[in-house]
């Protein structure tokens, strides 16, 4: 089993045992943490239903985000490059999904408040695409 699978199915199993989505795509990239389980799961566990349950931003991206942050440690001249990342992979979940609001990926309109058509589909799905973007990133970011 490659590493993106390993990650995505620990994802799998971390949902099922009722972590949200933020928790689930920063739980599985401890490399770029650096940090156990329990504290991501608890640095993470306001940012589900889109952030805390209002349907903002999704919690997947809000994993992705963190994970971002936490890979560009602050430092001088960091801000910029991680605003820059962010905005990448937030990017590349819109293309895909066409949105990253939470309560437009799981509602019943047909397109998102910009105009883009949604791809909907179950929060677990959710979460695979963020942890597949990003992993994506890193390995292009690497190289």
């Amino acid at each position: 089993m490659d590493e993106l699978t390993q990650k995505i199915e620990k994802a799998k199993e971390l949902h099922k045992l009722g972590f949200n989505c933020s928790q689930c795509v920063a739980m599985v990239f401890p490399e770029i943490s650096n940090l156990d389980e329990q504290t991501v799961a608890s640095l993470m566990s306001g940012f589900g239903g889109g952030v805390g349950g209002q349907g903002e931003i999704c919690g997947a991206v809000s994993g992705a985000v963190m994970l971002e942050g936490m890979r560009r440690a602050p430092g001088k001249g960091t801000k910029m490059m991680t605003y820059s990342n962010v905005k990448d992979v937030s990017e590349r979940f819109i293309k895909e999904n066409g949105s990253l609001i939470c309560r437009e990926l799981r509602g019943k309109d047909e397109y998102s408040s910009n105009g883009n058509k949604i791809n909907r589909k179950p929060c677990m799905q959710y979460i695979e695409d963020a942890i597949r973007i990003y992993y994506d990133y890193l390995n292009e970011d690497n190289k």
